[in-house]
């Protein structure tokens, strides 16, 4: 791709982004005014016509740029070694989002988004969930794995923050679900543990997000996959599957 078609891409995105944020903030508005009382109101059918058509272009062209971004991003000056990646959007309609704080070392020598036993894991959840693997997508609080404190700036400051925010622009989940303590914090922007956080619906993005154990604490503990299972339901019957 030349360097001016890449910059049309990036324009592109950009607007797209900021299309989305607006759309994000007027959703807010509508859920605030229904605590109210407000029922609806009134749009012509010109207005309707028109915001139908929000959002119907196809995300791929900016998600692919977007995956760029994370490959180019030298932001903290990391090692290549420890740089993760943001993978293909899957082929249908993502219905549930899986967030992660960061890449395990087997993510990032098999280039998947969680690898190893906590991966396996992570897909017999959602074979059990009755969800097609193409209706699922992982990603990351941080794209580049570190050690605690290697990176002094704070979470909202970070490049990953907004890549993970137009990740969900552009996949447009159902739902989100957090995996782990860490991951669920930085999502609620609250500070408890992950006892007095998982279990409970929370929103992210106007999005519902769930929060429950990671993989690989329950492979450290199996005793977690009964509450997992618990949270699971949860986003099951929100999905009415």
């Amino acid at each position: 791709m030349s360097e001016v078609d890449s910059s049309a891409v990036a324009r592109r995105q950009a607007l797209y982004t900021l299309l989305r944020s607006g759309l994000d903030q007027v959703r807010g508005m509508v859920e605030d005014l229904r605590s109210l009382g407000l029922d609806g109101v009134y749009a012509s059918p010109e207005s309707l016509e028109t915001m139908n058509s929000w959002g119907s272009e196809d995300p791929i062209v900016y998600f692919e740029e977007l995956i760029r971004k994370v490959a180019d991003c030298r932001h903290c000056g990391f090692s290549p070694s420890v740089k993760g990646r943001l993978l293909n959007p899957p082929p249908g309609k993502v219905r549930l989002l899986f967030v992660d704080e960061m890449p395990d070392r087997t993510a990032l020598r098999e280039g998947s988004a969680m690898g190893g036993e906590a991966g396996a894991l992570l897909w017999k959840i959602v074979g059990a969930m009755k969800l097609r693997p193409d209706a699922v997508y992982v990603t990351h609080t941080r794209m580049c794995r570190v050690a605690p404190g290697q990176s002094s700036q704070p979470f909202a400051a970070l490049p990953c923050r907004s890549h993970m925010e137009d990740a969900v622009r552009l996949l447009r989940p159902e739902m989100i679900c957090a995996l782990g303590e860490r991951t669920a914090q930085l999502l609620t922007g609250e500070k408890a543990a992950l006892h007095g956080l998982r279990g409970r619906f929370f929103s992210f993005m106007s999005l519902p997000l769930m929060v429950t154990h990671h993989p690989s604490d329950m492979l450290k503990d199996p005793g977690l996959k009964r509450e997992t299972w618990e949270d699971v339901r949860k986003v099951m019957e929100k999905l009415d599957l």
